[in-house]
């Protein structure tokens, strides 16, 4: 049975009393470098997982949003991926079960709990009181979780201070506004893509807003300033779910359940390290490629090489 995660090997020990896991479709960021991704198929070799694929969470979220909308044609999809701890937005060209990733940009360290941060500024100084000790800063803690949470839904919400002696009111227009300095940080890195491929705004024809920071109406805001009435309704492709969902078509479509053709390309060039002999002692060392940036997988090419 096909699982398909976000996260890895320690997941099998909670669903192995549900499910005979034995291969997974895994997502993983779309900056991740290569060391990274090599980390994450040993870490499921390690829970006893085969890894099927390793999919970037953009894609698996194109991949989902084009499911199900069942439509083939030719499509500039955008990701604007922010979750607790990066920001990841990637353009991709979607057509006809072809995803190609044309470009990634992000930032790193800014995400949740750069939020969570500011929020937690706001509070204590509305309320005047820091916590003692780690079980005070634990409580208070996931208070300002919570309370960001609801204030996306809610106009002004209660915060209780350290040791529970009072509670401190936070409104949405307070929060928005410590807040937007990093909002409009994070909107950096999608001006950067669209300046990478020469494009305008409204040169894409959807955006896809992922990630749980996402849900919070500011950024949702800024974002559609940005890129226009461009934004894809939550309802069709949900900002926590979305990513899992698209790993569920793609493990369908490896395991032969959806008759559509998927298949990706490569952000990097591929190959390995060559020494080139330029005279007596005289030896360069440089990259040498076998499957080029762009290239569709799965893909197999060779090279010949021969020892120095």
């Amino acid at each position: 049975v096909p699982l398909c995660v976000e996260v890895p090997a320690d997941l099998r020990a909670a669903d192995e009393q549900l499910l005979d896991v034995d291969t997974a479709v895994v997502t993983v960021p779309a900056n991740s470098a290569g060391a990274a991704r090599f980390r994450t198929r040993a870490a499921a070799r390690e829970g006893g997982i085969r890894v099927d694929s390793l999919i970037n969470e953009p894609t698996s979220a194109a991949l989902y949003y084009k499911y199900q909308l069942g439509d083939s044609g030719l499509e500039n999809v955008l990701t604007f991926d922010w979750g607790g701890g990066t920001i990841d937005v990637t353009v991709l060209e979607a057509e006809d079960g072809l995803f190609e990733e044309r470009a990634a940009r992000g930032v790193a360290r800014l995400g949740g709990l750069e939020i969570d941060t500011e929020l937690r500024k706001l509070v204590l100084s509305k309320g005047g009181q820091k916590p003692e000790g780690r079980a005070e800063a634990v409580v208070l803690a996931r208070a300002i979780e919570l309370a960001k949470i609801r204030l996306s839904t809610e106009e002004a919400v209660l915060v209780s201070v350290p040791g529970g002696r009072s509670n401190v009111e936070v409104t949405r227009a307070e929060f928005e506004h410590v807040i937007r300095p990093i909002v409009e940080r994070a909107i950096v890195p999608l001006e950067q893509c669209l300046v990478d491929l020469g494009l305008k705004p409204k040169d894409i024809d959807s955006v896809l807003m992922i990630g749980g920071s996402c849900q919070i109406p500011l950024v949702r805001r800024v974002v559609g300033e940005v890129m226009g009435d461009r934004l894809v309704s939550s309802d069709l492709c949900d900002p926590m779910t979305s990513v899992a969902q698209g790993a569920a078509v793609a493990a369908a479509v490896n395991n032969g359940d959806i008759d559509i053709d998927l298949a990706v390309g490569t952000t990097h060039a591929l190959g390995t390290v060559s020494t080139r002999k330029l005279g007596p002692g005289n030896e360069v060392r440089s990259f040498s490629q076998i499957i080029p940036r762009n290239a569709t997988l799965p893909r197999s090419q060779e090279k010949n090489y021969r020892p120095n």
